[in-house]
């Protein structure tokens, strides 16, 4: 929510850039939704396998129910199932890293279908 200078407030952001040489100026209202990112936001805060996990279901809950959500919650399963050995500290966070990646992406395709 933002805050104008008579202070009422806006339900999105307003952006602003030129068009060409003729510096016209367009302005068009954007929700901010479309400005957040869709992964639930203590995604930087991920640090362990443990909390990679419940940040996954976490993220799984978000998205449409039935079949979806089963599927990608059997997925997340099965991938800790496969990396449960895993005890290089440097492999623990690119795959880390990368099931982020892999969930925003999720999350992005499912952004509009809930």
């Amino acid at each position: 929510m933002l805050r104008t200078r008579s202070g009422g407030s806006v339900r999105g952001l307003l952006l602003t850039f030129g068009l060409g040489q003729a510096q016209s100026v367009k302005i068009i209202k954007v929700p901010l939704l479309w400005m957040l990112p869709m992964p639930l936001p203590q995604a930087e805060l991920v640090r362990s396998s443990l909390q990679l996990y419940r940040y996954l279901l976490r993220c799984c809950r978000r998205l449409p129910p039935g079949p979806v959500q089963q599927h990608y919650r059997h997925a997340i399963r099965q991938s800790f199932k496969v990396h449960a050995d895993e005890d290089d500290p440097e492999r623990i966070q690119q795959i880390i890293k990368r099931a982020i990646e892999d969930a925003d992406w999720v999350m992005n395709k499912y952004k509009n279908q809930k």
